[in-house]
């Protein structure tokens, strides 16, 4: 008679190997999904962070400098309040430029999104062409 037919006999080593392989390859692509996805997600809270404080800082610097330059027109002598705005002007213009400038600076500083997942691309990528 047959002796019946242990299932754990009947796979070979090739296939336990490809088993194992294809483990490795699935959590390789999760691990990297899950680095992209938490990249995307601090891009999405830094630059919400960011928005936030600009508004606040526009509203505020605008009350601001409405109410200061009508309270310096308003105590300025009558024949001194035509210098007084040209005064104001380009003070708000430079003040405009620094900001505009700190900005671009800020902007440049940013570090580019999901630069963490491209280095370990390229680190894989070595690893692969290095195999051969």
């Amino acid at each position: 008679m047959n002796a019946p037919h242990d299932p754990s006999e009947s796979s070979s080593p090739m296939i336990d190997s490809a088993g194992r392989w294809s483990d490795s390859l699935l959590n390789f692509i999760r691990t990297r999904i899950e680095l992209f996805l938490l990249e995307l997600e601090e891009g999405k809270i830094h630059l919400a962070e960011m928005l936030i404080w600009l508004v606040c800082f526009a509203v505020f610097a605008l009350m601001f400098i409405a109410v200061t330059t009508v309270a310096f027109l308003y105590f300025l002598p009558t024949g001194w309040r035509g210098a007084g705005l040209i005064g104001v002007l380009l003070g708000y213009g430079c003040v405009t430029l620094v900001c505009l400038l700190r900005l671009k600076r800020l902007a440049q500083l940013e570090t580019p999104m999901f630069q963490a997942s491209l280095e370990q691309l390229k680190k894989d990528q070595s690893c692969f062409s290095n195999r051969k």
